[in-house]
């Protein structure tokens, strides 16, 4: 597999799992979602975006500002590899770890 195809079925599998949940299954574990932007999330999946107003060539694109997305730019800042970038989605950087842990669960 190409990296467009990987990509492709890598977004193809992220959109899927935004279709409308059957309601008799729980697709979620039992707790809250703190800070998600679902209004956004939403406007992905429906496709209603401003069209870009630059196009970059960038090598890795690490998806995620939260500690696995932090790590892996930290990993390869180190090993002085420069030319990525990190994208998320949420205004800050941090994912649940920002929050302090999922209510609820004991974390």
């Amino acid at each position: 597999m190409d990296r467009r195809g990987f990509v492709l079925s890598c977004l193809a599998g992220a959109l899927a799992g935004c279709a409308e949940p059957d309601a008799t299954v729980s697709t979620l574990p039992p707790g809250d979602l703190l800070g998600t932007s679902l209004a956004v999330g939403h406007l992905l999946r429906a496709g209603r975006f401003a069209a870009p107003s630059a196009v970059q060539r960038i090598p890795v694109v690490i998806i995620g500002a939260g500690i696995g997305g932090l790590s892996a730019g930290w990993k390869l800042a180190r090993a002085g590899f420069d030319d990525f970038v990190i994208v998320e989605l949420e205004p800050e950087a941090g994912g649940t770890s920002r929050h302090g842990g999922f209510p609820g669960r004991g974390l």
